[in-house]
């Protein structure tokens, strides 16, 4: 059921309307110029909102856009009286002047969507407000006021990352981060990095006594519109997702891992992995990480080398050996050898 184009245009003295949950559109201009229309409520079935429908709606101060609403038409909200409005994760276009003249001091969104030209007061601020499972689109370079991604990580526990905006420094050093820079001796390696970058993929942790539960970016921010995969060689990468990726196919099975509950996981099942994470591809011809020459994971820390095996499936403590091949407990300065290479402790 819908309502037809301009059919309550006009009505100037309409305060309040209560749309039927059966209807599942409404025609360009249907309530436009109902300049004392104070309420209306949009059924959660809809799901766009067409040209002009509430333009000049002058006594509209509020409304609540359902979840299942996905474009916003041009001028749809022009010269009413609103001063904030929540735009849900599945929002995907704004259109032309969709918010044009309007008290609207904030937006709270949950995507990031497509703007069209001065759809909203250049003195509004966009907040931007990512939750777990919820996909994302980073094709729009959108500057928001501040941004936030909520998620919690076990301590003790590696995840992996890529975000799509930059992060502030107390985030950065809640936690810990590691980069894939490449491969020998059947390894996989990823190093500390202190300054972590948008749209890059990454191992990372909970800092030492630190527990957090959302990145931020501390302030005003565009987002990233780019992605970067890691190589470490050899026909290995380390790519990253911002919207659920279902692997299905055979052929992708062989070559792709995941991380979890810290262990490296083959793909042998139809996998889903949730938005905000990384995974590993492999070599064509190698259905295991043994395959390809490949034993383990090495993540580098200030206290000497973590190895997360696929085979054992558990976290290897680094042995140090002194020259003379004796295992040492504790290591002071010195020369030692560790993974079969000398090792300086300082």
């Amino acid at each position: 059921m819908s309502i037809g184009s301009s059919a309550f245009q006009n009505c100037r003295n309409i305060t309040s309307i209560t749309i039927p949950e059966s209807v599942t559109s409404i025609g360009d201009n249907a309530f436009s110029g109902c300049e004392s229309l104070t309420y209306i409520n949009i059924p959660e079935g809809m799901t766009s909102i067409g040209n002009y429908v509430f333009y000049e709606c002058f006594s509209l101060s509020s409304i609540n856009i359902p979840q299942g609403v996905t474009s916003i038409g041009n001028y749809a909200f022009d010269s009413c009286n609103l001063t904030s409005i929540n735009i849900s994760e599945n929002m995907t276009s704004i259109g032309d002047g969709a918010f044009g003249y309007n008290p609207l001091a904030n937006m709270y969104l949950n995507s990031n969507p497509t703007f069209g030209s001065n759809a909203i007061p250049t003195t509004t601020k966009c907040h931007l407000s990512l939750s777990e499972g919820a996909n994302f689109n980073n094709s729009n370079a959108n500057t928001y006021a501040d941004a936030t991604y909520e998620r919690e990580l076990a301590d003790s526990k590696y995840g992996t990352i890529i975000f799509p905006f930059a992060i502030d420094n107390d985030t950065k050093d809640s936690y810990e981060f590691y980069e894939l820079d490449g491969q020998e001796d059947g390894r996989l390696n990823f190093t500390p990095v202190d300054d972590p970058q948008p749209g890059t993929p990454y191992l990372y942790k909970n800092a030492e006594g630190k527990k957090a539960d959302c990145f931020t970016s501390g302030g005003r921010v565009t987002i990233c519109t780019t992605m970067s995969d890691k190589d470490a060689g050899d026909g290995w990468t380390m790519k990253g997702n911002y919207e659920s990726l279902v692997i299905t196919d055979a052929g992708e099975l062989d070559v792709t891992y995941y991380l979890s509950n810290n262990k490296v996981m083959n793909a042998t099942t139809s996998l889903t992995l949730k938005p905000f994470r990384a995974y590993f591809q492999g070599p064509s011809y190698a259905s295991t990480f043994a395959d390809a020459g490949v034993k383990s994971i090495a993540i580098r820390t200030g206290e000497g080398t973590t190895l997360v095996s696929p085979e054992t499936m558990e976290e290897v403590p680094t042995v140090y050996y002194d020259l003379s091949g004796r295992a040492v407990a504790n290591p002071q300065s010195g020369i030692y050898i560790v993974n079969g290479k000398k090792l300086m402790v300082k």
